[in-house]
Parts: C-alpha cells; structure tokens; sequence
C-alpha cells in the first residue's frame, strides 16, 4: 500500500496566549512511502515526528494537506 502525505499541515491552539493563536507541529511535509517499504522518521524531540504518525494513523486530523492509501484520500 503506497502512502502519500502531500502539504501535510498541523496547528494546535497555543497554550500561551500570549505568543500567539496557534502552534505549527508539522508544517507543508510532503513525503512518499512506496508499498512494501519500512521507514523510520527521525529528528529532533518536537519536531512532529508523532503528529505526523498520529494522522497517518487517523488519530489526528490534519489542519490542511492530504493523506492518501493507494490514491484515496484518509483524511476524514
């Protein structure tokens, strides 16, 4: 199954009100991952490497972007 993030975007209300309306956890991520492939994300703690599993796992849904599963969008 070949799985598609494209402009991939996620905002979450920012706790501080001070500092703005919204924290960005994952901002315009494109990626592909060809069927029968295994890959791992790495970076730094904060960076949306979760976030970005989370919505792949259709736990989150995403601000704006698509996510497809062989061509058909998951996102709702």
């Amino acid at each position: 199954m070949k799985i598609r993030l494209e402009q991939l975007t996620k905002k979450f209300p920012n706790r501080n009100k001070k500092q703005g309306e919204f924290v960005i956890a994952v901002n315009n991520f494109n990626f592909e991952i060809p069927d029968g492939k295994l890959i791992g994300l790495l970076g730094p703690s904060g960076c949306g490497k979760s976030t970005t599993l989370r919505i792949i796992g259709g736990f989150l849904t995403p601000t704006s972007g698509t996510v497809t599963f062989d061509g058909k969008v998951i996102n709702d």
